[in-house]
C-alpha cells in the first residue's frame, strides 16, 4: 500500500500445490517478506517478486506455521511442535520444545524484544533470554488472565497479553500483574491481536476494534458503524 499515493497493490501465493493460500501470520524485513501458512513457511522476495518454500524438509518442526517474527539476521517461527530459530543467510532452522525449556508446543504469537523472545502458547506466556539459552515461562498461576495466549505487545516496560477471556499487562520492572476486561472498556474479552506505540494500547478482538489511551485513561472501540470492514478483528499494524 502505498499511502500517499493512496494506491493499494495486491501479492498473490503461488498457485503451488505445496504452498497453501490460508495465511496465518506476516513479517518483513528489508529484503523480505514472510508468510506463515498450513503448509509451510513462504518467503517473497522484494527485488523480483520470487517466491520460496520452506517446512519439515528443510528442519522446521513442522509444515503448520502459526506465528512469524523478524529478528535481525533471524527469523522466529511458531508452529505447533516448537518454536523455531531460522538463519537468514545459512537458512537453517534451531527448534527449542518442552522437551528444552518451551512451557507448550503450540505457539500462537512471537515477539522480538532486544535480547528476549516473548511466546504465548496455548498453556501460557515463555520468555527466552538469547544470552542465556533459557526460558522462563508464565501461567495463571504467575498471574495471567488466561493460559491461552494469542497475541503479546511490548512496549518499553509494559508486555500487553491478549488472551481468549482478556488481556494482562505485565511490568517487567516490577513484576507487577493487571487484568482487563469489557468492565474496563474492551469491546470483547476475546482478544486476537494487540499492538502497542507510546501511550496508545490497541486491541482487535471479535467484537471490533478498541484502542486504550495510558495518559488519558480512555477507551474508545471501533465498530462497522464506525466504518471498518468486519467487527472480527485479526490483526493491528500502527504506522510511523
Amino acid at each position: 500500500s502505498d499511502k500517499l499515493a493512496g494506491t493499494n497493490t495486491s501479492i498473490t501465493i503461488p498457485n503451488l500445490s505445496s504452498i497453501e493460500k490460508y495465511v496465518f501470520s506476516m513479517a518483513s524485513d528489508e529484503n523480505y517478506v514472510w508468510v506463515g501458512t498450513r503448509k509451510g513457511l513462504n518467503r517473497y522476495k522484494k527485488a523480483d517478486g520470487t517466491w520460496k518454500l520452506y517446512n519439515s524438509a528443510n528442519g522446521m518442526s513442522s509444515d503448520f506455521v502459526f506465528s512469524v517474527a523478524s529478528d535481525g539476521g533471524y527469523l522466529w517461527v511458531g508452529t505447533p511442535y516448537g518454536i523455531n530459530r531460522m538463519d537468514k543467510i545459512n537458512e537453517t532452522f534451531k527448534t527449542w520444545t518442552t522437551g528444552n525449556g518451551l512451557g507448550n508446543n503450540r505457539v500462537f504469537c512471537i515477539s522480538v524484544d532486544g535480547n528476549y523472545i516473548w511466546c504465548g502458547t496455548s498453556e501460557g506466556m515463555g520468555k527466552y533470554s538469547k544470552l542465556e539459552d533459557k526460558w522462563n515461562n508464565f501461567t495463571t498461576n504467575e498471574g495471567l488472565v488466561n493460559n491461552c495466549v494469542n497475541s503479546i505487545a511490548i512496549n518499553n516496560d509494559e508486555v500487553w497479553i491478549g488472551t481468549d477471556v482478556g488481556v494482562s499487562k505485565y511490568d517487567k520492572t516490577t513484576g507487577a500483574w493487571q487484568s482487563l476486561n469489557t468492565g474496563d472498556g474492551l469491546a470483547s474479552n476475546y482478544i486476537n491481536y494487540v499492538s502497542a506505540k507510546g501511550s496508545e494500547v490497541w486491541f482487535g478482538t471479535k467484537s471490533g476494534m478498541s484502542k486504550y489511551d495510558k495518559l488519558a485513561n480512555t477507551w474508545k472501540t471501533y465498530t462497522t458503524a464506525d466504518g471498518i470492514r468486519d467487527n472480527y478483528v485479526r490483526f493491528i499494524l500502527l504506522d510511523e
